[in-house]
């Protein structure tokens, strides 16, 4: 069964020129274009925009998205397994960032000063790693250390993972500004 470009913008909360966007980079092709022009999606171009959707939610830049779908060792499960990681992450954070927002108000309100330590729990890297740390632990009791071990293993060998572990060091999900060999800040742009 195929599905209209309209039909197909209307489900994602797209535009249609989004969705022509990504046929003109090459990212979101459809199964096939009618007689009279129109671009028609099939089940698995749905489930290619769904990734590239996850994608975009943990601010990969389309170009980069492209290459890891169309990369041979693109494994669909593991990516899957892996978006829902990084979004449980990233909700966790936000909450611990709402959390500090909360309370700063009250301490605005009420006029009395803030645990230093406090009004910057949120962004510490330490708790990032400390909680990345209980997750591994938690993963190896469900699943074992092996299996906890291989797939880790197999997930490093990702190229789109290693630009994961950038933003882990770089939370902001800004580009790294690293120093580069003309010593403007270019060494690490192609994360």
């Amino acid at each position: 069964m195929g599905y209209q470009v309209k039909e197909v913008a209307d489900w994602v909360g797209i535009s249609i020129r989004t969705l022509h966007h990504y046929d003109h980079i090459g990212l979101l092709k459809p199964s096939s274009v009618t007689e009279t022009g129109y671009r028609i999606y099939s089940d698995r171009d749905l489930e290619r925009l769904q990734q590239v959707l996850f994608f975009k939610e943990l601010d990969f830049p389309l170009q980069r998205i492209k290459e890891i779908l169309d990369d041979p060792a693109f494994d669909q499960k593991q990516a899957l397994r892996m978006h829902r990681e990084l979004l449980i992450r990233k909700k966790e954070r936000l909450e611990g960032i709402i959390r500090t927002v909360e309370q700063t108000i009250r301490s605005v309100e009420g006029g009395f000063p803030m645990d230093k330590k406090e009004m910057f729990t949120s962004f510490s890297m330490k708790a990032i790693e400390e909680h990345q740390r209980k997750y591994s632990e938690e993963a190896k009791r469900r699943y074992g250390n092996e299996r906890v071990e291989e797939v880790e293993k197999k997930t490093a060998s990702y190229p789109w993972i290693r630009s994961v572990e950038v933003k882990r060091v770089n939370p902001s999900g800004s580009a790294l500004d690293l120093p580069g060999k003309n010593g403007r800040g270019e060494g690490a742009r192609h994360f």
